[in-house]
Parts: C-alpha cells; sequence; structure tokens
C-alpha cells in the first residue's frame, strides 16, 4: 500500500492503493488529487514445450 500524504502540510491521510482519489485533509482543509501511475504491463508467460506437442488439432469441413 502506498502513504497518502497532504501536499500542504504533510499529515497522513491514508494508506491505500487507488486509481483515483480526492481527499480533503482535516488539518489544513486543502483538497488533495491523486491520480495512480499507469500499471506496468501485464506479461504473459511463453507456452510450454510440452503442451504444444500434445494439442492435437483437428480440421473442421464446414461445407
Amino acid at each position: 500500500m502506498q502513504e497518502i500524504r497532504c501536499a500542504n502540510c504533510r499529515k497522513l491521510l491514508a494508506k491505500a492503493q487507488f486509481l483515483a482519489l480526492e481527499i480533503k485533509c482535516p488539518r489544513c482543509r486543502t483538497i488533495n488529487t491523486l491520480r495512480a501511475e499507469s500499471p506496468a504491463p501485464e506479461r504473459h508467460r511463453a507456452p510450454d514445450q510440452e503442451r504444444q506437442h500434445d494439442q492435437t488439432y483437428h480440421s473442421v469441413d464446414w461445407r
């Protein structure tokens, strides 16, 4: 989780995971607007070599 602090007085406002957040600081009344950075792209695993050789392909005749 990420610490969310007021941009003006640095008071800890929350510990959270978020996409977008708007929160008002109770100490100094500053409105803090935050957006998450783009997440790292998800990596896909390469197919297993064994699985590729075990698969059977069937042709389908649609006539």
